[in-house]
C-alpha cells in the first residue's frame, strides 16, 4: 500500500510539474518572440510561424524534461515506511 501511495504522489508531482512548466515556458517563448519581432501585442504574433515552432521544440520538451526531474526528486524524497504492529509504551 505504501508503494502505491509513493507512485501516486510522484505521478501527481509529474503532471502538475509538466503543466506548470509548460505554462511558464510558453510565456517565455511568447515574450522572446515579441522581443525578437518587435511586436507590441500578442495579436501581432497571430501569423508568426516561428512562435509555433518554438512552442513545439522548446516548451513541450522542456516541460516534459522538467516534470521528469521533478518526479525523480519527489521519488527520492518520499519515503516508504512499513507499519509495524509493535506498540511502544
Amino acid at each position: 500500500m505504501q508503494i502505491a501511495r509513493k507512485i501516486g504522489i510522484v505521478t501527481l508531482v509529474f503532471f502538475v510539474g509538466v503543466a506548470m512548466l509548460y505554462w511558464i515556458l510558453s510565456e517565455a517563448v511568447v515574450y522572446f518572440e515579441m522581443w525578437s519581432t518587435n511586436a507590441v501585442s500578442r495579436s501581432e504574433l497571430a501569423d508568426d510561424f516561428g512562435l509555433g515552432i518554438l512552442g513545439v521544440f522548446v516548451a513541450v520538451p522542456g516541460s516534459i524534461i522538467g516534470g521528469t526531474v521533478m518526479g525523480w526528486i519527489a521519488w527520492r524524497r518520499v519515503s516508504v515506511t512499513k507499519r509495524t504492529d509493535v506498540r511502544v509504551a
